[in-house]
Parts: structure tokens; sequence; C-alpha cells
């Protein structure tokens, strides 16, 4: 995560690791799928510089979104079947306690490995862009690498 002079003060920020969770429903239309997802990620500010962001506070980052999400699936026949996906939603974003809410983005690929007809393990990399957030006066440009894993139930 970066920030940009806003003409009052530039701030720089790295972000440590965290953890998120996340629930999605939606409907497969074969090749195609559409959920709608709600998600929750935390994270610490491992080093800050500049700015009024920069000073006093804690360090804790807190998203969260919730997204429409559509995905392509490329059956391949066997067991496992790749996809990629788009989504575009809304977040809030929280540092140390100022926050504020903004349109979001993400791009997803990842690969289901089916475990029976109605249960699947899904292992995916989430890239999540968000218009910048105002936290502290300062425009806080949000760039989010995720890497989930979770489970599909279908039903």
């Amino acid at each position: 995560m970066a920030t940009r002079d806003t003409g009052t003060s530039a701030v720089s920020m790295s972000i440590d690791n965290g953890y998120g969770v996340g629930i999605a429903g939606g409907y497969d239309f074969g090749p195609a799928r559409l959920e709608l997802e709600g998600s929750y990620r935390d994270s610490n500010v491992g080093k800050r510089s500049g700015g009024k962001a920069g000073s006093g506070g804690g360090n804790d980052l807190e998203i969260q979104a919730l997204m429409v999400n559509g995905f392509a699936d490329f059956r391949t026949g066997g067991n496992v079947t790749p996809y990629l996906g788009a989504g575009i939603g809304y977040a809030r974003v929280e540092l140390n306690r100022d926050d504020d809410s903004v349109l979001a983005g993400q791009l997803a690929a990842g690969v289901l490995i089916a475990l029976s007809p109605a249960v699947a393990v899904d292992l995916s990399y989430r890239f999540m862009v968000t218009d910048d957030p105002d936290i502290a006066g300062e425009a806080v440009d949000i760039r989010q690498h995720s890497a989930l894993l979770g489970l599909q139930f279908r039903f």
C-alpha cells in the first residue's frame, strides 16, 4: 500500500501479512459462475513515514468488502477446474479508527479440486484495488494480494 501527495503531506506505508475471512453465494451457469462475496481483511502497518497517517496511533488496517464476482471455468473433464474471474463492489477501509468507503475491484485466478459432485476445494489468488480512500487527510492507494483456501458447496 502506498499513498500519493494530496497537497498537505505525503505518506508511505508497508503492510505486514494479515488474515481474512469471507463468505460467498452464487449460481453456476455451466462454463460461468456469478457470486456475491462478503469479506473482512485485517493487517498491521509495518513501516510508515511522512504525512499525518504516518504519525501516532496504532497500526491496524481493516478492509470490509462486498463484491459481485464473475468467473469463467475451464472444465478439464477431470477433478481439477482452473478458473479466472473479476469483480466489482464496495469496500470500507479503516486505518487507526479513521475510515472511508470506496469503489473496489478485483481479479482472480484459481483451481477448484472436486472432492465429490457437491464439494470442492478452492485454491485461489486475488488482487484487489480500491479507489483512494481518504484516511487521516491522505489519499491512500490500496492494492492487496491474497492467497485463499476455501470450500465450495453445490446444492
